[in-house]
């Protein structure tokens, strides 16, 4: 080979080694905007988990705080005032990320569909959250 055709291919390879560059950082950009698009939808999630307001009874003063760490999850407390009590719920969901922050949503629904239904709190927490996990869980592997 010449040394034009050196001085062609060695053109061409720098050439082609910098679109593959490219290419490897827009795959890069394209994977950080959808975790950053992720991560805003579960943060919308978690904030409306968060959201509630305590209730006031006239027997206790009710507060909370929730200091929440770098990732959004299913973490979430809430307290609910009955007739004849206050149940109060802190919830720790194994996972970061959407689905933590929608099995979280779906518990808090859970929890207060059984409460205002009449159920007590020591008979929710073992039958419908059990249960839902169980089954969220078996649904979710392949087999």
């Amino acid at each position: 080979m010449t040394e034009i055709d050196h001085l062609l291919l060695d053109t061409i390879a720098r050439e082609a080694a910098a679109l593959v560059h490219n290419l490897l950082l827009a795959e890069a950009e394209q994977r950080a905007r959808a975790a950053r698009e992720e991560l805003a939808i579960a943060a919308r999630i978690h904030n409306g988990l968060m959201s509630i307001t305590l209730p006031q009874v006239p027997y206790a003063r009710i507060q909370a705080k929730t200091v929440p760490c770098l990732a959004i999850g299913g973490d979430f407390y809430d307290v609910v005032a009955l007739d004849d009590c206050v149940c109060a719920t802190i919830v720790d969901v194994s996972g970061k990320g959407v689905p933590a922050a929608i099995v979280a949503a779906i518990l808090q629904g859970i929890i207060h569909a059984q409460l205002h239904g009449g159920h007590s709190l020591p008979q929710i927490a073992p039958w419908s959250i059990d249960s839902f996990a169980c089954a969220t869980w078996a649904n979710t592997q392949p087999w």
